[in-house]
C-alpha cells in the first residue's frame, strides 16, 4: 500500500469532481449533490485506509510520493504522513463527508456550492500531507477564495459580507507573516530547497530560530484562532453556512495549528523553547477566555 499513490488520489479526486460539477449545465440540482457525495465518500474511505494501513510502530513518514515540480526553485511535489498528520487526514475525510450530507438541501446554486466544498477538501487534505513547505503554503492559500465565496454567497445575510471579508483579511495577515518566516529560513538553510525532511537537518543557528520562529508560528496560529488574533472566528462561524462552519471549526482551524507545530516546532526547536513562555501565556488566555 505504501507504493500506491493513495495520497495523490485523495487530493485529485475532490479536485477533479469539483471541476466536473462546475462544468455541469446550469440548472442541474441533483447531479452536483450526488457527485459531491461520491467524491467525499471516496475521500472518507481512502482516509480510513490510510489510517488503518499506517504502521504505528515505525518512525518517519509513510505513503511518501516525491516528484520534482520546480527544481530550479527547490520546489517539489512531496507528500507523506506521519503519526501527527495521519489522524488529521482521517478527520478531514469525516468532516467533508458530513459537510456534504448536512448541505444536501441547499437549493441556491448547488453546483457552485458543492464544487467549492470539494476544493476546500483538496486544500485541507493537501496541507496535512505536504512534505514540501511551498506545497503546504500553496494548499493553505487556495482555500481562501472558495471560503470567502461560500460565506458571502450562502452565509447569514446580516453578517456574510463582514464575516467573509474579516476572515479573509486575517488569513492574509497570517499568511504574510508565515511566508516571511518560510522564505527567511529557506534562505538561511543554504540548501536551496523547500523540502521539509531536508530542512529538518539544516541545523539552524539559535539566532535564526529566535528571530523567525514567531513569524512562522504566529502566522499560522492566526488561522487557529490564537489570542489576540481570534476575533475573526466568531464572525466567520456566525456568517458561514453550516458545512463551511463545520470545516472551519473541525478542520480549517486545526490546519493553522498543525502548520504552526509542524513547521515552527519541527524546524525551529530552539526557537520554540525560547518563545515557549509567551506561547503558554497566549494559549492559556485562549482556553480561559474561550471558556468565559
Amino acid at each position: 500500500m505504501n507504493h500506491f499513490p493513495i495520497l495523490s488520489l485523495m487530493l485529485i479526486t475532490p479536485l477533479i469532481v469539483g471541476v466536473l460539477i462546475l462544468l455541469l449545465p446550469f440548472g442541474k440540482k441533483n447531479a452536483p449533490r450526488w457527485l459531491a457525495l461520491a467524491a467525499s465518500a471516496i475521500l472518507f474511505i481512502l482516509s480510513i485506509i490510510v489510517y488503518i494501513s499506517f504502521d504505528k510502530s515505525a518512525s518517519g513518514y509513510q505513503f511518501v510520493e516525491s516528484i520534482p515540480w520546480l527544481p530550479a526553485l527547490g520546489i517539489s511535489y512531496h507528500v507523506g504522513v506521519n503519526g501527527f498528520s495521519v489522524p488529521m487526514v482521517l478527520l478531514s475525510g469525516i468532516v467533508v463527508l458530513a459537510g456534504v450530507v448536512v448541505s444536501w438541501r441547499i437549493d441556491d446554486r448547488p453546483r457552485e456550492f458543492f464544487a467549492y466544498l470539494l476544493f476546500l477538501a483538496t486544500s485541507v487534505t493537501g496541507v496535512f500531507v505536504s512534505l514540501d513547505i511551498f506545497l503546504l503554503f500553496f494548499f493553505l492559500e487556495i482555500a481562501v477564495f472558495p471560503k470567502y465565496l461560500m460565506i458571502v454567497m450562502w452565509g447569514w445575510p446580516q453578517k456574510k459580507e463582514y464575516g467573509g471579508m474579516k476572515l479573509t483579511l486575517y488569513l492574509f495577515l497570517g499568511s504574510m507573516l508565515a511566508l516571511a518566516g518560510i522564505l527567511a529560513i529557506v534562505g538561511a538553510s543554504g540548501l536551496h530547497t523547500f523540502d521539509l525532511p531536508l530542512l529538518q537537518q539544516a541545523g539552524f543557528s539559535p539566532q535564526i530560530q529566535r528571530l523567525w520562529f514567531p513569524f512562522i508560528f504566529i502566522g499560522f496560529a492566526i488561522l487557529g484562532g490564537l489570542f489576540p488574533f481570534y476575533n475573526w472566528a466568531p464572525d466567520g462561524h456566525v456568517a458561514a453556512p453550516t458545512a463551511v462552519s463545520m470545516l472551519l471549526a473541525g478542520v480549517e482551524m486545526k490546519v493553522g495549528v498543525f502548520a504552526a507545530l509542524q513547521l515552527g516546532i519541527l524546524l525551529l526547536p530552539y526557537g520554540a523553547t525560547f518563545w515557549a513562555p509567551l506561547i503558554i501565556i497566549l494559549a492559556t488566555i485562549n482556553i480561559v477566555y474561550g471558556a468565559f
